[in-house]
């Protein structure tokens, strides 16, 4: 079971986004459900990284989630894979690699 998602935060308000997640969360866990999800927005970023889940969440979260980064110099692209932990170190590239800097 996959569903992809392109960008589902678009035009959402910042508390909309964390209900989003915390409803993706919620079925990925009760479902088996396994999101992939693309995304330009840092406030998504940096919501998965905010104290804003129950406990339940939060652990499911750090246990399950990865970060795909891709980068691309002329014909090569690159990918680089990011557990939580490892992304919450590098927070500030992913947000800026989102933002096309």
């Amino acid at each position: 079971k996959v569903i992809l998602l392109d960008e589902p935060e678009a035009h959402m308000h910042p508390g909309y986004i964390i209900e989003l997640l915390n409803n993706i969360i919620t079925f990925s866990r009760k479902f088996n459900i396994q999101f992939f999800i693309t995304t330009h927005n840092f406030d998504l970023t940096d919501i998965v990284f905010d104290d804003v889940f129950s406990n339940e969440n939060r652990e499911y979260l750090e246990k399950e989630i990865n970060f795909i980064t891709l980068s691309k110099l002329k014909k090569y692209t690159s990918v680089e894979v990011l557990d939580y932990e490892q992304a919450k170190e590098h927070k500030e590239k992913l947000i800026l690699d989102l933002r096309g800097v």
